[in-house]
């Protein structure tokens, strides 16, 4: 009875899977994961915001790292870490119920590895666990759950890397179901928290709580087994009463960590911006134009997109991550948007003068089909009008970075070098080092 609820089938998975039973692909695909969320938290290390509350959340002392060297407790470790690795923007990225799960999964693994007898093989597993589960429910929850407002990577990240954790822990399906369970009786983060801290802080705090369910579950504390399919549960209550079980590949037939796989980020900013980003500046150089030049840019956007950049005038960096003026003025101005672009007084200077052209955007319904969403999810439209009348305008699809078009390995650790020498880190063995990990 246990394995008719989708707990069982998440927790029976957890529980009796083995390394050797992970395809060589997945495990790629994990390994891939695991070196750009270590890149993205490195470079997270030295935000403001972790200095904020390190002494406050981040001080009781045990044996995990966090970056910057100190050794805490693990639940400490897991928020730190997991707050430094969505500071920036730039973790990677699944379209699976649309979220960040590598950066709450990995830092609560991390945390929970340094409690343990563990080896490479034990973390790359237990990430590999809590990568399925919450892609798994990503599925058959549909998207609906991302739409309807939640902050899926806080809620269904959390409850991954409770999978993960107890898988760590040695425990048992009774034990990982309820570690499940509770994340999942637990949930409920509103994506009213774009643009602020409090979107990096819940994705530090998912990670925390991860290691704080699996101790609770291996203590004895009981949960619901029915946590998703009650009529007060999970699909009930956060999805619509959505819970898409008959169309959707049961976990463990199915790998999300390549199918579809996961985006990797090229720019610090939300992956909505990405065709947009990459789209404007191929235009600017095609047109060979200087700002000044350009009299209007017209974006045609998927619903998507338009959800996902809810700033129109951003007045700080984290509101100019989730607008469509800033990466735009980032590829007029520069080609690209890196870490060193997010700068307050950068986006300061673009609010107060303002930029020589006038930006328009319209919501596309053929980008929104369903067709679409399942092809190009982020896709974008450009034209440009030059002042002397002529226009130049592109498609873009999906960016470099995305599963169809993946980052290679050279680039990946271009990314990692680019995240270390921000962070102050100009040793080159600390690239070589990620690089083994591949």
């Amino acid at each position: 009875m246990h394995d008719d609820y989708l707990t069982g089938q998440l927790s029976r998975f957890s529980a009796t899977l083995s390394l050797s039973a992970v395809p060589a692909d997945v495990q790629r695909a994990a390994r891939r994961a695991l070196v750009d969320t270590l890149s993205v938290i490195t470079a997270g290390g030295c935000h403001p915001l972790l200095q904020k509350v390190h002494s406050e959340l981040c001080s009781e002392p045990g044996p995990a790292v966090i970056v910057g060297g100190r050794l805490v407790a693990a639940a400490a470790a897991a928020f730190a870490n997991g707050l430094s690795a969505h500071v920036h923007d730039f973790d990677d990225t699944s379209f699976t119920g649309i979220m960040h799960g590598s950066a709450v999964i990995l830092p609560a693994v991390l945390a929970a590895a340094a409690e343990q007898d563990t080896s490479w093989d034990d973390i790359l597993l237990a990430f590999v666990i809590g990568s399925e589960v919450a892609y798994t429910i990503g599925d058959h929850l549909t998207h609906v759950h991302y739409f309807r407002g939640w902050f899926v990577t806080g809620i269904l990240g959390l409850i991954g890397a409770a999978a993960a954790v107890s898988k760590l822990y040695s425990q048992n399906v009774d034990e990982i179901s309820v570690a499940i369970s509770l994340a999942a009786a637990g949930a409920g983060i509103s994506r009213s928290i774009v643009g602020t801290d409090a979107k990096p802080f819940f994705v530090g705090d998912s990670a925390r709580r991860a290691i704080e369910y699996a101790k609770a579950a291996g203590v004895g504390v009981t949960a619901p087994k029915d946590v998703f399919e009650s009529p007060h549960g999970f699909a009930s209550l956060l999805n619509d009463g959505i819970l898409e079980m008959k169309n959707i590949p049961p976990i463990g037939t199915s790998w999300r960590l390549v199918d579809p796989g996961l985006s990797f980020k090229r720019y610090p900013i939300c992956s909505a911006t990405h065709t947009i980003i990459d789209q404007t500046a191929a235009l600017v150089k095609e047109a060979g134009c200087t700002p000044d030049d350009i009299e209007r840019i017209h974006c045609s956007i998927p619903e998507l997109t338009d959800i996902s950049l809810v700033y129109d005038h951003p007045q700080s960096v984290q509101e100019a991550q989730f607008s469509i003026s800033f990466p735009i003025a980032c590829a007029v101005r520069y080609g690209t948007l890196r870490l060193e672009h997010l700068d307050d007084q950068l986006v300061s200077d673009f609010s107060r003068i303002g930029t020589p052209w006038v930006l328009e955007k319209t919501i596309d319904p053929e980008l929104s089909s369903d067709d679409m969403k399942r092809r190009y999810p982020e896709s974008a439209r450009v034209n440009i009008r030059l002042k002397d009348g002529r226009e130049f305008s592109g498609f873009c699809g999906e960016t470099y970075g995305m599963p169809n078009r993946p980052l290679s390995n050279s680039d990946l650790m271009a990314k990692a070098s680019q995240c270390l020498a921000y962070a102050g880190i100009v040793d080159p063995h600390s690239v070589e080092l990620f690089a083994t990990l591949l």
